[in-house]
């Protein structure tokens, strides 16, 4: 969700083999900014312009694989903020329970 300036997006995927989550930032000015799970950093997520937007995406997965981060914590019901400093960009909460194939 947005927070007046840019939008986001944090997603949750359970596959029978591995666990999926993806946050992702639109329409905010290119740079890097903290991804904070919980009040937690977890990674930093770099904006670009991809074409005619300004997008970024930051991917976390167990089992790792190669381009994402290992989800080595619990995001469900966990606030996610993508930050400059203290200043919070946006924020959101992850759902409690995660997506599902089929349910998307």
């Amino acid at each position: 969700t947005g927070g007046g300036a840019g939008d986001g997006d944090a997603e949750l995927k359970q596959r029978a083999t591995s666990v999926e989550f993806k946050v992702e930032a639109e329409d905010i000015a290119a740079g890097e900014y903290a991804v904070r799970v919980g009040g937690i950093e977890r990674g930093r997520l770099r904006v670009t312009l991809v074409g005619t937007r300004l997008q970024g995406e930051l991917e976390f997965r167990v089992p790792v694989e190669p381009g994402k981060l290992l989800l080595d914590f619990d995001p469900r019901g966990q606030r996610v903020d993508v930050a400059t400093g203290t200043t919070v960009l946006l924020s959101g909460v992850v759902p409690m329970t995660p997506n599902v194939p089929g349910d998307d």
